[in-house]
């Protein structure tokens, strides 16, 4: 299965009628060879872009799932390890964004049944590399690769950090 992730529109800075913390979605998918997306014409499945209005959006396939408005999913990988054993087979994304939606990794468990929808609602793996004045900067999970001992590592372009997830020892 190809998966897939994108920044939902390109010039959302010059073309922005929508409530910044709300909209555009970012969209997830499991590809089908030959379907038409829509992007970075439409949005949210077949809601036309507004930098690109003389494009219409009939027939696109919707995504799969939506993550939050901003997420930035910049980088992500199937856990097939076995040392973190609530992660496997997981889909660990690193969402990149700035805004609330952002900075932070989440897990997506993947359908393992035919004719079930592909993903289940991302749940919060690690966060709180929200900016705080003085104590904190604000962090920016990039790129994800799985170790050989089963643990993870994310590199965060915001700070030049790298993060390691491995199982608890205690």
């Amino acid at each position: 299965m190809l998966l897939a992730a994108a920044n939902a529109l390109e010039a959302i800075d010059r073309h922005s009628p929508f409530p910044d913390a709300e909209l555009p979605h970012e969209p997830l998918i499991a590809a089908v060879a030959g379907a038409d997306y829509g992007w970075p014409y439409c949005f949210d499945g077949a809601v036309p872009s507004p930098e690109y209005t003389a494009r219409g959006c009939a027939g696109v396939r919707a995504p799969d799932l939506l993550l939050p408005a901003h997420a930035a999913p910049l980088g992500m990988l199937v856990y097939q390890g076995n040392a973190i054993a609530t992660l496997a087979g997981r889909l660990i994304v690193g969402y990149h964004g700035y805004r609330n939606g952002g900075h932070r990794l989440v897990s997506i468990a993947l359908a393992t049944e035919a004719g079930k929808p592909p993903f289940a609602a991302p749940q919060d793996l690690a966060w709180g590399w929200d900016f705080m004045a003085g104590k904190m900067p604000r962090g920016a999970p990039v790129a994800l690769a799985q170790m050989a001992d089963g643990s993870v590592l994310v590199s965060e372009d915001h700070n030049g950090t790298l993060l390691r997830l491995a199982a608890d020892k205690a």
